[in-house]
């Protein structure tokens, strides 16, 4: 658990197929993403609804600063 440094809502950190950190607002029945937790107690994104996995929100999605995390385009 962590806190976001630009709205400081509480976020969750889980790692894509790629390796690459999400951040996430936490279980959200509405969320995009599945998600499940490893024996070693990480979150990890996954592909598809699977045993023990939950959805999950981009915290992107809900954060009102995103933008100023994105990069140039």
């Amino acid at each position: 658990m962590a806190v976001c440094k630009a709205c400081g809502q509480t976020i969750y950190w889980a790692h894509t197929q790629t390796g690459k950190a999400m951040p996430l607002d936490g279980p959200d029945p509405k969320g995009n993403v599945w998600v499940i937790r490893r024996d070693d107690g990480s979150l990890r994104v996954v592909e598809q609804e699977e045993p023990g996995a939950r959805l999950a929100m981009p915290h992107w999605a809900t954060c009102p600063e995103a933008d100023s995390f994105r990069g140039a385009r």
